[in-house]
């Protein structure tokens, strides 16, 4: 069994003993980063504490679930004889994009925001220079961008020094 260690990702098979499919309707399974190893209070066994960046569940991607996840150790005996061989370290491979930047005339920039309502506000009440560096320049950040998923809002980071704010 490979030794796993703080700092690896890994995926966890909800059903290990029974299939460890990556695809299709039998996928079932957390992946994520190893944050801790030992026994977490509560715990009758020593668990990998996984940071969750993924949940599949019946071979669909589960959008909305727990940030920690906690699985046995491998090794760990199970009730009933044989011992947990369900999480097994990952190989990520680095991914890059490349954003290019279109510019988009200042009078649009609400509507694509704020696709209903944008009538009643004016840009200038929402943004301006920016204080930091008196810059003019603005990107949008993309959809997929940490700020925004997260923000919940629409992001812009200044192009002249990179301070951000949303709109």
């Amino acid at each position: 069994m490979e030794e796993i260690k703080v700092g690896d990702t890994v995926r966890s098979f909800d059903f290990a003993r029974f299939n460890k499919e990556t695809e299709g309707k039998e996928a079932c399974f957390i992946q994520g980063e190893v944050l801790e190893i030992g026994r977490p209070e509560g715990h009758s066994c020593d668990c990998y504490k996984i940071k969750v960046a993924k949940k599949v569940f019946g071979g669909e991607i589960i959008e909305e679930c727990d940030d920690i996840y906690y699985a046995p150790v491998n090794g760990t005996k199970i009730f009933g004889g044989g011992v947990c061989d369900g999480v097994v370290k990952v190989s990520v491979e680095l991914r890059f994009f490349k954003a290019v930047l279109v510019e988009i005339p200042a009078n649009e920039v609400l509507e694509k925001v704020y696709p209903i309502g944008h009538e009643h506000m004016k840009l200038e009440d929402r943004i301006g220079k920016c204080p930091e560096c008196d810059s003019n320049s603005w990107m949008m950040l993309a959809d997929e961008s940490v700020a925004v998923r997260d923000g919940g809002k629409q992001y812009c980071e200044c192009l002249g020094c990179g301070e951000t704010t949303h709109l």
